[in-house]
């Protein structure tokens, strides 16, 4: 008799939706995010990118940071460079 194939335990699938849900929950301004269903499918979609491009035309600078981010080591230095980058903005100056 052939012995049993090895299964991973069980525990390796909660695991990973235990980690999803953490992040979920961890978001940093813990602010809804519309669901996209339906009709409105198509306008959340065009005003959350007609907001997006506002925002990198004012501070271009964060499209040099996200690009520089693919080489960054870890997840602080990501954020350094995102914070560096909106630091360099005048942008935030603006009332």
């Amino acid at each position: 008799m052939a012995p049993p194939a090895h299964r991973p335990a069980n525990n390796v699938n909660n695991q990973s939706a235990a980690f999803a849900s953490t992040c979920i929950e961890s978001n940093v301004n813990n602010t809804p995010i519309p669901a996209i269903s339906g009709n409105n499918d198509l306008s959340v979609l065009m005003t959350a990118l007609k907001e997006l491009r506002k925002l990198m035309k004012e501070a271009p600078q964060l499209i040099a940071a996200l690009q520089a981010m693919k080489y960054a080591n870890n997840t602080a230095d990501k954020l350094q460079l995102l914070m560096n980058a909106c630091a360099s903005s005048d942008f935030l100056d603006d009332p």
